[in-house]
């Protein structure tokens, strides 16, 4: 295995059997599903222990991504090697039913209970959703503890829960400590902390084939949640055309992730900005090459590359229609507050993509 990481990393999705899960990961984005069996999510970036990444071609093929971090954690993430793993996780979620009610620990609270390194922070891009579906992000109104212990007790908890209306291309953030749950007929790619702890309050009374209810979080979860309404779940994006027949648009930012897409309305190409971190792509519709200083890379509806912080001079090339997404650990006054301001874009604009006043670490910049 050679030292410096320099090139595009391709890896093998992780594929998970959910109880909510369906088939539309191998119909939409030609994931390779495993017959007869809920395949609720396909990982595409992890770097947690024992659900690690695999590099599937190229120079490191057949590595891990945590093998890499170690070999080499400055080529890989650049200015955030000092983490302990690598930040960031990536999946493409299909939830045929709907998800488990739930909450995720702030980082402290994972720490402090010894559930992981790393609370859980994440947003979601909604891919596809059916006429009429909501998700549900937070409560509907300022709630007390004690309100939702008896409405669980009572089976009446969906009468405080804030059920949002969401449609293809929106994005919802949900900072740790909201509870939420993804509904039937839904597909997302979610962006969140490297974490896989999750805290059910209500799982729909349902059962597995064995009749067994899953494990409920109902005292830990009530520890982590918060209870006051919050606005802006749903980000407005702050949108630039960078070029004739490309929109770059700004999704959502926090201290852990930034959200943006590049949205094509002509055969074109456009060359990236280098970041402080990785960079990691995918692509949603149409395939699309990345051109860089060895070679280029293609990247295939429904597939995810990871571009390492070493690699700062990259073009995209794809063709109309095409819709990218791309993740990275934003420095958010240099990569994001400044070059809006600069363009002419307004605070506040700006501000809401950092989601409610109360979890936004845009504000401090702005």
């Amino acid at each position: 295995m050679k030292n410096k990481i320099s090139e595009p990393l391709l890896f093998e999705p992780v594929l998970k059997e959910k109880v909510w899960g369906g088939d539309a990961l191998g119909r939409k984005l030609n994931k390779p599903l495993p017959p007869k069996k809920a395949i609720g999510e396909s990982w595409e970036i992890c770097g947690i222990d024992n659900e690690c990444s695999v590099i599937r071609s190229g120079s490191f093929a057949g590595a891990s991504l945590n093998s890499l971090y170690s070999l080499d954690s400055k080529s890989l993430v650049g200015s955030l090697s000092n983490n302990s793993s690598f930040p960031l996780l990536v999946k493409f979620i299909d939830a045929r039913d709907n998800l488990s009610v739930q909450v995720h620990p702030g980082d402290v609270q994972s720490r402090q209970k010894n559930w992981s390194i790393r609370g859980k922070t994440e947003c979601w891009y909604v891919v596809e959703a059916q006429e009429n579906t909501k998700i549900i992000a937070g409560f509907n109104r300022n709630v007390s503890k004690e309100e939702v212990i008896q409405a669980i007790e009572n089976q009446s908890l969906h009468e405080l829960l804030n059920f949002l209306p969401v449609k293809n291309g929106d994005v919802l953030f949900i900072p740790a400590g909201t509870v939420h749950a993804i509904m039937n007929g839904t597909f997302v790619y979610e962006v969140q902390e490297s974490s896989d702890t999750t805290l059910r309050l209500y799982d729909w009374g349902r059962t597995d084939s064995e009749g067994k209810s899953r494990k409920l979080h109902i005292k830990e979860a009530l520890d982590v949640i918060t209870t006051k309404y919050q606005h802006n779940l749903i980000i407005n994006p702050v949108t630039l055309e960078i070029e004739d027949g490309v929109k770059h648009l700004y999704r959502a930012v926090c201290r852990y992730f930034a959200l943006e897409q590049f949205v094509f309305s002509k055969d074109t190409s456009i060359s990236l900005e280098p970041k402080q971190s990785f960079r990691i792509i995918s692509s949603i519709e149409q395939d699309a090459e990345l051109i860089y200083d060895d070679g280029s890379i293609t990247i295939k509806k429904g597939q995810t590359v990871l571009l390492p912080a070493s690699l700062k001079h990259v073009k995209l090339e794809a063709p109309k229609n095409a819709n990218l997404l791309l993740s990275s650990v934003p420095d958010i006054k240099k990569e994001i507050t400044d070059p809006l301001i600069n363009y002419g874009i307004s605070s506040e604009s700006i501000a809401l993509l950092g989601g409610d006043k109360d979890h936004n670490d845009l504000l401090q910049y702005l």
